[in-house]
């Protein structure tokens, strides 16, 4: 393999300090409290958010667990209509929040809401 160019470095090291930041090593989800649990999900624009969402609902599943996904970029209406169709193509449910551009508004009636 050949050297990295300095974008794959710099793609690299913030990678490497997101890792770090997060805990450094991967975990099981434990899930506890009363449902519904909130787990956020967060990924890179425009990269990885199906295999990272298959993969947990998947393992979610597993633990008879029903997850459902709420939106919390309430800037980017485009990014809502991409989540759902996520939602729709994974057989998961999906909270479309209102037209406040208030993502904890959101994400506090998203919780509150049983699929």
């Amino acid at each position: 393999m050949g050297s990295l160019t300095p974008a794959q470095q710099l793609i690299k090291i913030v990678k490497e300090e997101m890792t770090s930041l997060m805990g450094g090593e991967e975990e099981k989800i434990h899930l506890s409290g009363s449902p519904p649990v909130p787990i956020m999900l967060s990924v890179s624009m425009d990269v990885g958010k199906q295999p990272r969402q298959r993969n947990s609902r998947n393992i979610l599943r597993k633990e008879k667990k029903r997850p459902y996904l709420v939106p919390a970029d309430v800037y980017r209406p485009a990014a809502i209509d991409q989540l759902q169709k996520l939602g729709e193509e994974l057989k998961v449910d999906f909270y479309r929040p209102g037209s406040s551009p208030n993502a904890n508004r959101h994400l506090s009636k998203g919780k509150g809401i049983s699929p």
